[in-house]
């Protein structure tokens, strides 16, 4: 196999095994979250490099429009698009490696930020389903297999639909399609907002007036406590997915209290997990409480010869679960690999059609 498609694809493996990691900040922590998306910036720069080729052949590409070359070049265009998305929401809200450029971004660049992270996962995933030729290629090569195997590709296709299948059920798991919900905002929070746009005129004004009122909530909210007594926890909703409702309130930032960004942020967030926690024990002692009164009726009632049915109940426990990041990847894995094989069978299906008219 050839030394410089060796390099390509351990290079593509890597970024691919990052952004699942880049897709779990409490794992890592926000410092080292920056870290890697950093490092995942510079290898594209690098993977640019190495497919320098591509670039110098987008003039014959032209000549030559085809189904495969045009869907190529609209998903690589919506990913250079979508990354200096992602590298500008990434430099307003940074904290540490971009820290330098004193940059204040608000919540509405916490979004964007979440928004272009999933649809960069998205569409890396895409990319590499429409490239999937040249990897098998490779690996046919490297495994000296000539022509066409019956078994191979039947058991490709087993495996592409089980990534499939299961890719659907992570998809709905970690609520992928929810991150690109807008964000709810307190009243509290609506009405700090209001106040910090109304005390402005000019640009410059503004910006001065949100950092003077951000340090005062800073300053009251790093000594008051929160109450999270009025949130009502949903059913079946797990610890993270309830901190990632919640929004911190200590500056005009907004951010998430599963990625708290300031001492308050991390504050709050142990307070409302806090909270979570008692909620949890106290559901899961009045459900204890509940089967054992259930147990000693029925053992009374069959101690004085009655004969009752037994009874069934529903017993709902909280189970505060913690990601990890071999659930990260059992996760978003799958997730990606239900893309990739989407858009490979997508173009293989073009591709046949066109050679069977």
């Amino acid at each position: 196999m050839n030394r410089k498609l060796v390099v390509r694809l351990l290079l593509d493996a890597g970024m691919a095994g990052l952004m699942i990691v880049l897709m779990g900040p409490m794992i890592t922590g926000l410092p080292w979250h920056e870290i890697l998306g950093t490092s995942v910036l510079l290898l594209f720069i690098v993977h640019c490099a190495l497919n320098a080729w591509w670039f110098r052949s987008l003039g014959k590409m032209q000549k030559k429009r085809n189904f495969g070359t045009v869907i190529k070049l609209l998903m690589n265009g919506i990913l250079l698009v979508n990354s200096l998305l992602l590298l500008v929401s990434s430099m307003m809200i940074s904290h540490t490696v971009f820290a330098f450029l004193n940059l204040s971004g608000g919540g509405i660049w916490t979004y964007l930020h979440r928004v272009s992270a999933y649809t960069e996962f998205i569409l890396i995933s895409i990319h590499l389903g429409l490239h999937w030729r040249i990897i098998l290629n490779a690996f046919r090569s490297a495994l000296r297999i000539h022509g066409k195997n019956p078994v191979l590709t039947g058991l490709g296709r087993i495996c592409s639909l089980a990534l499939a299948v299961f890719g659907i059920w992570a998809s709905v798991s970690r609520d992928i399609a929810g991150q690109y919900r807008l964000p709810k905002q307190t009243h509290g929070e609506a009405t700090q907002s209001g106040q910090a746009d109304s005390t402005t005129v000019t640009a410059k004004t503004q910006r001065q007036a949100a950092a003077v009122l951000d340090q005062k909530n800073v300053q009251q909210n790093m000594t008051a406590e929160r109450s999270f007594s009025n949130i009502q926890i949903e059913a079946g909703e797990t610890e993270n997915d309830f901190l990632g409702r919640l929004t911190c309130t200590g500056c005009g930032k907004h951010c998430p209290l599963t990625s708290p960004s300031c001492g308050t942020g991390a504050s709050q967030a142990q307070q409302a997990a806090a909270y979570y926690q008692s909620q949890a024990d106290f559901a899961s002692s009045s459900s204890s409480s509940a089967i054992e009164e259930s147990s000693s009726e029925d053992y009374s009632a069959q101690s004085e010869g009655e004969t009752q049915k037994p009874r069934t109940q529903e017993t709902t426990e909280t189970q505060v679960q913690t990601d990890t990041l071999p659930a990260l990847f059992r996760d978003y894995v799958p997730v990606m690999g239900m893309y990739a094989a989407g858009s490979y069978y997508l173009l293989e299906f073009v591709q046949y059609r066109k050679k069977k008219k």
